[in-house]
């Protein structure tokens, strides 16, 4: 049964915001190392937002 799994997946991003803090730049920084200049603060902003959306409308 996935009924509750994008109440999980809510909760996992709302920890990531929380991990992250107000540090998106600096998480991205991380992933330069791995050759991946894609990843920004503004890409991640974007994806996580758009991944938090996707959560709330399946709970609805």
């Amino acid at each position: 049964d996935y009924s509750a799994l994008p109440y999980w997946d809510l909760c996992a991003a709302l920890r990531m915001l929380r991990l992250a803090g107000n540090d998106l730049a600096g998480m991205a920084a991380f992933f330069l190392d791995y050759d991946r200049p894609d990843i920004t603060a503004a890409s991640i902003r974007q994806h996580l937002l758009a991944f938090i959306a996707g959560a709330q409308i399946s709970l609805n």
